[in-house]
């Protein structure tokens, strides 16, 4: 008896115990919905945190862009004309629209976001790395005095549109450069006077160093100095050094003297081309951009340059653009990215033409200007001094490099 009435009475609570099993299950799956659901809701939330930190950065970054961008003196009209015509950008609709709570939804609202501000930082970038940074560099000469009614002189047609086609080539000729030289017309005539200047001084000290060469050399031609002497002059000028120096030497303008730095226009005109020459020079040797580019850079100029004292003149040493050229190819030699360093070369060391013709020519040529310096100081005689390059050979190599 006592079996069956526990039977039966377990068969009477079947129904609540099966009741009461259903219930603990079904609380035990609300709280592991409870507990996805945080989970979920604490990964949205991180996303949205990140997103939105993310956007603000590279807003940051995109009105410092913008900034610069406006300072070349182009217009905000082409650059929207730009960013419409560029597919990757996406179209945002209104955050007061995204509830405040769906997290999910704004992280993605300023992820895009975030992601068009870097794209249209991309795209002002690549103008003025690109278009720009070749328009100064035309307007800063780098184009030579080769057009306009004076071939062997500057004039305006050598530093405007009409050089920037000749130098670069029609397909180059975007809106934004048509924009940059209309927008800087100040600029230009600027450009063209400090040209002009330094044109004249460069005669005249091409006269002076005539006379204390003839003072202090023997009689032969020393082909190889006057090589690296056009050398030297025509990187001071495709380089932009040349503004650079004119633009420091206004700087030192007394209108200027109670003026904070960043009101002083000549001085900031000159910190911009110094940077893009020191990223010239990074892209050149392969190193990261210092002031100790710059500076070495200078010191090659002013080491060519020669000195006079007490009634002697002391001619230029080449060494330091030797050693420059043969560093920046072995660098050039070893990298993938050639045709950058190449035209970049080009502009550095005021050449022509292929970089590995240049830098094996140069490497001759610079051993024979030694053998000149020995026989000047007397150290070797004129007949020790082996001519390994006879004066044929010497027209050809230089004829090749573009020298006058």
């Amino acid at each position: 008896m006592g079996y069956k009435s526990d039977l039966k009475e377990l068969i009477d609570d079947l129904p609540k115990l099966m009741q009461q099993y259903s219930i603990a299950m079904a609380q035990l799956e609300h709280n592991k919905q409870i507990r996805e659901d945080e989970r979920e809701y604490q990964a949205n939330l991180s996303l949205y945190q990140d997103a939105k930190t993310e956007s603000i950065r590279n807003e940051r970054l995109y009105n410092e862009t913008r900034q610069k961008y406006l300072e070349t003196g182009l217009s905000l009209e082409k650059l929207n004309d730009m960013f419409k015509t560029n597919k990757s950008l996406k179209v945002l609709d209104d955050i007061s629209t995204v509830k405040a709570d769906d997290y999910a939804a704004r992280a993605d609202y300023y992820s895009d976001q975030a992601m068009n501000f870097a794209t249209k930082t991309d795209i002002m970038s690549g103008v003025l790395v690109d278009d720009v940074r070749k328009a100064k560099n035309i307007m800063a000469g780098g184009a030579g005095p080769t057009g306009g009614s004076d071939l062997t002189g500057w004039d305006v047609q050598d530093i405007n549109i009409d050089a920037f086609k000749a130098f670069y080539g029609e397909d180059a000729v975007t809106p934004q450069v048509e924009e940059y030289f209309q927008a800087n017309p100040g600029s230009i005539q600027t450009a063209l006077s400090t040209l002009q200047s330094t044109d004249y001084k460069q005669k005249i000290s091409e006269q002076k160093y005539n006379y204390y060469k003839g003072k202090t050399e023997g009689s032969g031609p020393d082909k190889s100095r006057d090589w690296y002497k056009q050398r030297i002059s025509s990187a001071k000028t495709t380089s932009g050094k040349s503004m650079v120096d004119a633009y420091n030497f206004a700087a030192n303008d007394e209108k200027y003297d109670d003026l904070p730095a960043n009101q002083n226009e000549p001085l900031m005109q000159s910190a911009t081309l110094k940077a893009d020459i020191m990223q010239d020079l990074s892209v050149l040797y392969g190193v990261p951009i210092s002031d100790s580019l710059y500076d070495e850079y200078d010191m090659m100029f002013k080491l060519a340059a020669g000195s006079k004292m007490e009634g002697k003149y002391t001619p230029g040493d080449f060494t330091a653009y030797h050693e420059g050229v043969q560093k920046a190819y072995e660098h050039y030699s070893k990298a993938d990215n050639k045709d950058e360093i190449q035209q970049v070369a080009q502009r550095i060391f005021g050449f022509n033409g292929l970089f590995k013709n240049f830098a094996e020519a140069e490497n001759v040529l610079y051993t024979q200007s030694l053998l000149y310096d020995f026989r000047n100081e007397g150290i070797l005689d004129e007949g020790q001094v082996d001519d390994t390059i006879q004066e044929d050979e010497f027209d050809r190599i230089i004829g090749n490099l573009g020298a006058e």
